[in-house]
């Protein structure tokens, strides 16, 4: 944790070294200071009723409706001062249009699914291989080098077809089936490492799209509210998710001594179990998102011609 506050102090210097939109474009009204507090409050409230329930408290107790009770009143209250505010946190406007509003429901599913891969995949593989944990480290690589190479592949071929609309609704289906063979297919180091890269490939090709999607849509005179609204989404799925999948893999499991010491047939059984359902719910998850990516309006570029040579005699 330490070694980030480094990097933070690196990126406050650079920020604010970055002033001249700032004196160039002078901003109307009042910052949204409203809205930013009660973003934080609402997430925050749904994250700890996700992160908490089912082992700090029982998810039908009064504790976890009154979590419940609070996240969904502090959003409606998020909702009017945004709706009213000059400079709002949340572009509504901007969400109003189906390709940004569709490319952010793509973005929130695709990394809900990610994070909770990222996070929980080598807890799985300890649990499921018994691998330690520099291990478990190594075989996240083929997760990571998929996405990676996922990305790169999406600029490729944007570059060379000019339309990069469908390319993540195809990567994740890709995902989608990677993950439903993750959750019926053996446990074993091949297999693994091969849904790994193919689940990587199909979720690479997701996020630099609708960048370009939204930013498009937005225009150039909205083109910093169109990137921070995509990165938003991403920030936003990737904590939902993982607290998402986490309670399901916990309450599945049923509790935190499955998951340390020795163990049973049995209770193996329902440590793996656990995880295949998780994984057929991250499967899920990348199917929602690309019918949501295909309900992105098509969006095409021309491709650059060569110009022209001289003939000389």
């Amino acid at each position: 944790f330490l070694v980030n506050l480094p990097l933070c102090a690196l990126a406050v210097w650079r920020l604010h070294t970055m002033r001249g939109d700032d004196v160039q474009h002078a901003a109307k009204g009042p910052p949204d200071t409203a809205g930013i507090v009660l973003f934080a409050l609402a997430v925050g409230t749904a994250l700890l009723w996700l992160s908490s329930g089912g082992h700090r408290f029982e998810w039908a107790s009064a504790t976890s409706a009154a979590l419940v009770a609070a996240a969904a009143v502090l959003t409606a209250l998020l909702v009017r001062v945004e709706r009213r505010a000059e400079r709002p946190f949340l572009p509504f406007e901007l969400m109003a249009m189906p390709a940004v509003r569709y490319a952010v429901l793509t973005v929130l599913g695709f990394a809900s699914a990610m994070f909770a891969m990222v996070f929980y995949l080598p807890v799985y593989l300890q649990l499921a291989l018994h691998s330690n944990p520099a291990e478990s480290g190594l075989l996240l690589l083929p997760l990571t080098a998929g996405i990676v190479g996922g990305a790169a592949l999406t600029g490729r071929i944007i570059v060379w077809t000019g339309r990069p609309t469908a390319i993540p609704g195809v990567g994740l289906l890709v995902a989608a089936a990677s993950l439903f063979a993750l959750a019926f297919l053996p446990p074993t180091r091949p297999i693994l490492i091969a849904l790994e890269i193919t689940t990587g490939l199909g979720l690479g090709c997701v996020m630099s799209v609708m960048q370009i999607v939204t930013q498009s849509a937005a225009g150039t005179s909205r083109l910093g509210a169109a990137a921070a609204t995509i990165s938003l989404a991403r920030t936003l799925g990737s904590s939902v998710g993982a607290a998402a999948f986490g309670a399901l893999i916990y309450g599945l499991i049923g509790g935190s001594a499955l998951l340390s010491g020795a163990r049973s047939a049995a209770d193996e059984a329902r440590v793996a179990h656990a995880f295949d359902i998780g994984f057929v719910a991250a499967g899920v998850l990348c199917l929602l998102a690309a019918w949501a990516a295909s309900r992105v309006p098509s969006l095409r570029f021309e491709r650059e011609q060569p110009a022209p040579t001289s003939m000389t005699e």
